[in-house]
Formats: structure tokens, sequence, C-alpha cells
């Protein structure tokens, strides 16, 4: 496993090359789970001023699902969690409760969908088993 350690006051928009740099003097990952799509930007461009190259030499994926997942280069794999969806059962909650509305424990489950982009699937370890992409990590 091999982990870049983030303040917790980092903007995304700081240049990360350093601490990838750094990171990868401990040896080429497999691949990286950004936090969220703009943190896996950042790291597109630190793995590059690195000579690394996202989605060939290693995979990339990341949690957010922004439009611009699908226009990056290589387009980034990530996960949609779907906030729209998160945050109307959340409100309807709060307003009953602010109304104090009696109401049973509710239990509201939005999973999250997974995109794969070619920041995982073309990849040098990427392989393909019964007709589906894995990545192999």
């Amino acid at each position: 496993t091999l982990t870049v350690d983030v303040p917790s006051a980092y903007d995304s928009s700081e240049d990360l090359a350093p601490l990838v740099s750094k990171a990868l003097k401990r040896g080429l990952p497999d691949a990286v789970v950004a936090y969220n799509d703009m943190y896996a930007f950042s790291v597109y461009s630190a793995l590059r001023a690195a000579g690394v190259e996202p989605g060939h030499d290693l995979a990339v994926v990341s949690f957010d699902d922004v439009p611009d997942a699908t226009r990056a280069y290589p387009a980034l794999t990530s996960a949609a969690g779907y906030p729209d969806r998160v945050g109307a059962p959340a409100t309807e909650l709060l307003l009953s409760a602010i109304e104090r509305q009696p109401s049973s424990p509710r239990h509201v489950l939005v999973p999250p969908s997974l995109h794969p982009r070619r920041s995982s699937l073309g990849w040098r370890g990427a392989t393909v088993g019964s007709g589906s992409p894995e990545m192999t990590a």
C-alpha cells in the first residue's frame, strides 16, 4: 500500500507533485484511489510530473463523478455518490424533526454507482475476465 499523506488543510488546487514524488520513491503502486475527483485531477498532474502516465502505468479511481471526469485524459473512473438523492430525504427528515412530527426511525440508503473509464480500464495491469473489466490490485 502506498499512501500519500495530504495535510488536512490541503487545497486540491495546490501542487501535489512533491507529495506524490516522495511517495513514488517507495515504488510504483498498481492504483491510486483519490479522495474525490478534484484530488484525482491533481494526482494526474503530479504523476505526469514524475514521468508516470495515469491510466497506463497505474490505475486511478475516485469518488464524486463530476462532469469533468468524462472529459479528463484519460477519462476518470469514479463512483457517483448522488448528493441530490441524499439531500432530499435528509431535508425531509430534518423538517419533520423541526416540526416535531412524530415518526419512526427511517433508514435511507442511496447506493453509489461506479463508472469505470480509461483511467482504470487501460492500465498495463488491467485484466478482463468473464466479459467484464477487472482491476488487479
